[in-house]
């Protein structure tokens, strides 16, 4: 019985662990033409304080969806997509914000032709979309950010389409944003990062965070 009360008295003074639970989406066609999604997994997993992380087909939104409202509420939720993928975590974003359900979006090349989910809705906390030319990707990877969402970063960064999700710089955007949503360590190369801001990126020049200085 004394063991008992100590255990329980254990369970009101820690305080319960709040992970960072991640989906991310593939663009549309075959899955190996957006392997860069599955680098990004992969390094996601490694980095500290990430919960779930799993991969999807664009389409799979309302499996999403459904694992996103399943998830601890206490967890971060972020979503990241490639190509149509950024649709799609634009579209479960949308579905979200009827459950009040705060949510992060990062997405690479999100396309204009693979549905409108704009404007982001007020429960996105950070919207980042790393977005290419209209012209170089031929409106597949050009649709830009605005709405609603508390803070969004627009990054610009001149990549073909199909070269855009194995771009180390774009793969660093999403691991990065992601690592500084879990750990809150980080803060913006930005001096004053507006509702929403629009930079220009190239090759090697790195995104938007930096590791907070202690």
């Amino acid at each position: 019985m004394k063991k008992l009360l100590i255990a329980l008295s254990l369970l009101w003074v820690t305080p319960a662990f709040s992970a960072t639970d991640v989906w991310l989406f593939y663009g549309a066609g075959p899955h190996f033409l957006s392997s860069g999604i599955d680098t990004m997994a992969r390094r996601i997993r490694a980095l500290s304080g990430i919960g779930h992380v799993s991969t999807h087909d664009y389409r799979d939104t309302q499996n999403v969806y459904d694992q996103v409202l399943a998830a601890p509420p206490s967890d971060k939720k972020v979503l990241v997509g490639y190509s149509c993928g950024g649709n799609a975590s634009l579209a479960v974003a949308q579905g979200l914000h009827r459950n009040n359900i705060p949510i992060h979006i990062l997405a690479v090349q999100p396309s204009v032709w693979c549905g409108w989910y704009l404007p982001t809705t007020p429960n996105v906390r950070y919207a980042q979309d790393t977005y290419g030319n209209c012209i170089q990707t031929l409106g597949l990877g050009c649709l830009q950010f605005y709405g609603d969402a508390y803070r969004t970063v627009n990054i610009y960064r001149p990549d073909l389409h199909l070269q855009a999700d194995t771009d180390p710089n774009s793969i660093n955007d999403v691991v990065s944003a992601t690592y500084c949503i879990s750990t809150g360590r980080c803060r913006p190369f930005v001096r004053h990062l507006h509702n929403t801001t629009s930079i220009t990126r190239y090759s090697g020049q790195t995104g938007v965070w930096r590791l907070q200085e202690r």
